[in-house]
């Protein structure tokens, strides 16, 4: 059972734990549905995850003013 903050985040939403390999080791992820409909275009879950982590830096860049 998840507890403290990622128990917070779950709430009654399914979530599945993805594992990917990293340079310094494995890293562990909670994906929600929206993860999973970024590999309808491109089944790699590493894809999905740059996808991911690029709108990340996107909003944080426009919230810094970078637009």
């Amino acid at each position: 059972e998840a507890t403290g903050d990622a128990a917070d985040t779950l709430g009654d939403r399914p979530a599945k734990l993805l594992r990917l390999q990293g340079r310094d080791g494995p890293g562990y992820w909670i994906t929600f549905h929206n993860f999973y409909v970024i590999t309808r275009y491109n089944h790699s879950a590493l894809y999905a995850m740059a996808v991911y982590q690029l709108g990340r830096a996107i909003r944080t860049a426009r919230g810094r003013g970078g637009e």
